[in-house]
């Protein structure tokens, strides 16, 4: 179990609407013919690469966030950490400061960076996808955050039945489950709200969005190794924890334990999404008994466990990829970084609600 939030964020800058060529071929037909009246329109807003990131800079420092994992520019790497290296945040935007020219700070498509941050209970992974062009209703910048219990980690020399012996206390009965969940709940949210506050204050925004939610992880075979049963890249829909990144796999044991030993107490599970190993989306629950989710059972393959769980999970599939959008942009404006008068005051958020989600349109229609 890991708790994952999601912060989607429209910044205040002045929008242009632009009619985009379809894809398909009669569509695209009948876009000439109509001078692109049956055209579908994107937002397009305008600014540079490196006056973005000078602005996560200053936020994620605010909150004592300076540990970087991967920035990528348009698919490439422009930074990895491999080593787990501390305190890179600002050495790594320098460096990339100084590689790319004007024209690649200005027309870039995305921005991709992961950080890494340790506090209180939690090791957490952030993931921000700047995006440079996007649909009409949805938001160019979103943030996904893993939270990960930093007391059941395996390190070097951990057993299997020592980390089971710390997590049964947990277990002992719904009473203490509830207790524990609701104490890193609450510490998991207080973060979330300690990043927005920093976004609002040096990012210029209209509005945030904040999304809360509880994932189980469905062990894929016998639980034997802290290692993932898979090396395969992350999917793109997947979460952080699923990305390969320096340290992560260390995590996977308890992921694993976690759902068995609530398979095996009959925990009550409320409001939690039910993931594979490799970040695919098996389903979502609302209110059941862990027992009554074979999947959950560390000795139960994935088709033998959902069989028969659809009166409890609504089943999803996740194998559709979204083409990306081909056009507009969002960055025009003066994205100086000593400017926080025009923080936008509107947000919403929510806590440990299965029904919020952020909504993406499908491209390539």
């Amino acid at each position: 179990m890991y708790f994952s939030g999601k912060l989607t964020v429209n910044p205040s800058q002045v929008s242009q609407m632009q009619k985009v060529v379809p894809q398909k071929a009669f569509k695209r037909m009948l876009y000439h013919l109509t001078a692109g009246l049956v055209s579908d329109q994107e937002e397009q807003q305008t600014f540079t690469a490196v006056a973005i990131l000078q602005q996560f800079n200053h936020a994620f420092r605010q909150i004592g966030i300076d540990n970087l994992i991967r920035l990528a520019h348009d698919d490439m790497d422009m930074y990895v950490d491999t080593e787990g290296k501390q305190g890179d945040l600002k050495e790594a935007l320098d460096h990339y400061d100084l590689s790319i020219n004007e024209a690649m700070s200005e027309v870039f498509q995305q921005l991709f960076l992961v950080l890494e941050h340790e506090q209180g209970s939690f090791h957490y992974l952030i993931e921000i996808d700047i995006n440079r062009t996007h649909a009409v209703g949805t938001y160019p910048i979103e943030i996904k955050v893993n939270g990960l219990l930093q007391e059941f980690r395996a390190t070097p020399g951990t057993s299997l039945n020592s980390l089971k012996q710390r997590m049964k206390e947990i277990f002992a009965s719904q009473t203490a489950y509830d207790a524990h969940l609701e104490a890193r709940s609450l510490e998991f949210t207080t973060f979330l709200s300690e990043l927005q506050m920093a976004l609002k204050k040096y990012v210029r925004v209209d509005d945030i969005q904040v999304t809360m939610k509880q994932h189980l992880v469905a062990p894929r075979q016998k639980i034997q190794d802290f290692k993932k049963a898979t090396t395969t890249p992350r999917r793109q829909t997947a979460e952080p924890v699923y990305g390969d990144y320096y340290g992560s796999d260390s995590f996977f044991w308890y992921f694993f334990l976690w759902s068995d030993l609530a398979h095996d107490h009959h925990i009550h599970i409320h409001e939690a999404e039910v993931f594979t190993d490799e970040g695919e989306l098996l389903g979502t629950v609302e209110s059941v008994d862990a027992h009554d989710l074979p999947v959950l059972n560390e000795n139960t393959t994935y088709e033998e466990g959902m069989d028969g769980a659809t009166d409890f999970m609504d089943v999803k599939h996740d194998d559709f990829q979204p083409e990306p959008a081909d056009s507009g942009s969002w960055f025009d404006g003066d994205w100086g970084s000593g400017d926080t008068d025009r923080v936008g005051s509107s947000c919403s958020s929510c806590s440990s609600c299965s029904s919020c989600s952020s909504c993406s349109s499908c491209g390539g229609d």
